[in-house]
């Protein structure tokens, strides 16, 4: 059985919490309108490409034959209160 000890993980329920923040990371529009993630060094992403997808994920696992992962959360996604949510799948 494989196990992925370095898994990250950027669940799209912590997107309310960016939009809410008012320095970086945080969700705002760009000016061409679109929705965007900007997190300092990284730049910025359009919100359909800055978060993952469960469903994606798994199958990933599943193609590359690992059995369990163990998420990283970083300070890169940190709610209102500028600490990392709690880990839920």
């Amino acid at each position: 059985m494989m196990i992925d000890m370095h898994a990250h993980w950027r669940p799209a329920e912590v997107a309310d919490a960016l939009r809410a923040r008012t320095r970086e990371p945080r969700i705002l529009r760009n000016p061409d309108g679109v929705e965007v993630l900007k997190a300092g060094r990284m730049g910025e992403a359009p919100l359909a490409e800055a978060f993952d997808d469960v469903d994606f994920h798994l199958a990933r696992m599943d193609r590359q034959g690992v059995a369990t992962d163990s998420p990283i959360r970083t300070s890169d996604y940190p709610d209102s209160n500028n600490e990392c949510p709690p880990a839920t799948v």
